[in-house]
């Protein structure tokens, strides 16, 4: 597990990052990754480059190949599910008011 782009806070960052990562594990023989950004729903920056540009370099520096999956983005069956819990949250709380 590792993370990218670490935020602009006073916070300690949590780390590892992820081209250290692929740096690391490259050194011990790993030959393929699989990035999954399962904290980010929609392509944007900090997958479009972070990941897709920057880690896809150093993994490419390091002999490894990079694969990224597929952001839910607009997916129409993702966008259902998303307006199924707002619609709930909603009828929820029209409820309990």
């Amino acid at each position: 597990m590792a993370w990218q782009s670490a935020g602009r806070t006073g916070e300690e960052w949590l780390g590892p990052d992820i081209c250290d990562l692929i740096r690391s594990v490259a050194g011990e023989g790993v030959r393929s990754i699989l990035v999954c950004p399962v904290g980010f729903v929609s392509d944007h920056l900090e997958v479009l480059y972070d990941v897709d540009i920057e880690a896809k370099e150093v993994a490419r520096e390091s002999g490894v190949d990079l694969a990224r999956t597929p952001s839910p983005n607009d997916d129409p069956p993702f966008i259902d599910t998303l307006a199924g819990v707002v619609g709930d949250h909603l009828a929820t709380n029209k409820e309990g008011a």
